[in-house]
């Protein structure tokens, strides 16, 4: 959720996507991971680049 707000509003800032757009990008990133549990600081920092990535596709 944090890296998929982050980028979110990141790019709100930056006027590249609308206010109500924030809600859409985290969403459709919650849903495109499964829960991971006990996961290690190599894990999390591997599911936040991919986050990052997915919503920099153009």
């Amino acid at each position: 959720f944090n890296a998929a707000n982050e980028r979110a509003v990141a790019k709100f800032l930056k006027g590249e996507i609308t206010f109500t757009d924030i809600y859409r990008i985290i969403e459709n990133s919650m849903d495109a991971h499964a829960v991971i549990p006990d996961p290690d600081v190599l894990t999390i920092l591997a599911v936040e680049k991919e986050v990052y990535a997915r919503i920099d596709q153009p």
